[in-house]
């Protein structure tokens, strides 16, 4: 029989380049064994970049550039609101404010990416030990959660989740999502149904279910030139393959 368990905490990696997950003890007549799901060691990470305006902006606190005339360091300068009632609020606020008051506080030179934005995961399927700290850490908070949340968290769960064991059988099967995109009709993409568009084989998800998606977010001041984003982007991704590569050669030692 098995035993039954419980999910840890998603794991992190420390700098010697191994996972660790917090636990607890627990008295003895407590069977339940405590769970983590390891990622694979080959990465691919995936960075989710939100449309014009889908960024959260604050005041800057950097000292070397120009404060904002509204808004104390730190304050938001553009947060969309999530929900119906947040967005009355909203509204509200800026129908409230002058013209001069309003070009004031949305100031490029004066505003940074604001990474505190909402993360509400309490209408998500579940991801054991995936928590809003975890999404915080892949910079989803620099983005609006009402618009691209389930995007993130989607692809976050679904990647990541292509087999699931069948204990009667001693095997595994594919995850209902990936069953779902396999049976779709291809047609309704617009494309043929043979090719690269075709379903996936067994061993062609196998072959994906040996990576790990880690999924990122990666936001940008909108009201800057797209040459400042880009640069902005670049250097997020060169962040990711320097903290990944770090920890891969801490693994092959």
């Amino acid at each position: 029989m098995t035993e039954p368990t419980r999910p840890l905490p998603y794991p992190t990696s420390n700098p010697d380049g191994l996972w660790q997950t917090p636990s607890m003890t627990s008295p003895k007549a407590i069977t339940a064994m405590g769970a983590v799901s390891l990622p694979h060691i080959r990465v691919i990470p995936v960075i989710v970049i939100p449309g014009i305006m889908g960024t959260n902006l604050c005041a800057t606190t950097d000292p070397n550039k120009e404060k904002n005339r509204e808004l104390a360091p730190g304050e938001p300068a553009w947060r969309p609101p999530n929900g119906t009632i947040a967005g009355g609020l909203e509204v509200k606020k800026w129908y409230g404010r002058t013209p001069g008051q309003r070009q004031r506080i949305l100031d490029p030179a004066t505003l940074d990416v604001d990474d505190s934005g909402d993360i509400d995961l309490s209408k998500m399927p579940t991801v054991a030990g995936f928590d809003a700290a975890q999404g915080r850490s892949r910079w989803w908070g620099e983005i609006h959660w009402e618009s691209y949340g389930q995007l993130l968290y989607t692809l976050e769960h679904n990647l990541n989740s292509t087999f699931s064991p069948v204990y009667s059988q001693g095997g595994w099967q594919l995850q209902p999502h990936w069953s779902a995109v396999n049976a779709w009709d291809r047609r309704d993409w617009n494309t043929s149904s043979t090719g690269l568009a075709a379903p996936l084989t067994h061993a062609e998800f196998e072959k994906q279910a040996g990576f790990h998606f880690p999924v990122y977010a990666c936001g940008y001041n909108w009201l800057l030139s797209n040459g400042e984003s880009a640069k902005r982007l670049q250097q997020r991704v060169e962040d990711i393959i320097q903290y990944w590569s770090s920890l891969f050669v801490c693994w092959q030692d």
